[in-house]
Order: C-alpha cells, then structure tokens, then sequence
C-alpha cells in the first residue's frame, strides 16, 4: 500500500505513477493511474474559496 500525496499551485497538471519492480528474477515498470487514465491536479492559483450552506449553494 502507498500514500501519494500530490499539489500544485500553478499547473493543471495530469500525471501517472511509474513503479519499478522486481520479483522471482523478472522486473519492469507498471504505470498505475486511475482506473486506466493519468490522476488529474488541479491548481490552487485561481480558486475560489467556498462554504457550502444548505448543501446547495456556495456562499
């Protein structure tokens, strides 16, 4: 089991994780994603904050 813990402050960035490995003689590289597509990283630089009230709206 790992933890990732990724962020960006100025990028949208997409990305995938390159495991090396080895076992019983044999190695390789498995790409781990999200189920089959690159994890997505959103930046920070032009979000806005928001306090969700009444579960419905951003105030």
């Amino acid at each position: 089991m790992f933890t990732v813990v990724a962020g960006t402050e100025l990028c949208d960035c997409t990305w995938v994780i390159e495991l090396d490995w080895s076992a019983g003689g044999r190695s390789g590289v498995q790409m781990v994603g999200y189920d089959g597509k690159p994890f997505c990283t959103t930046s920070t630089s032009n979000a806005v904050a928001c306090v969700i009230h009444n579960s419905d709206w951003c105030v």
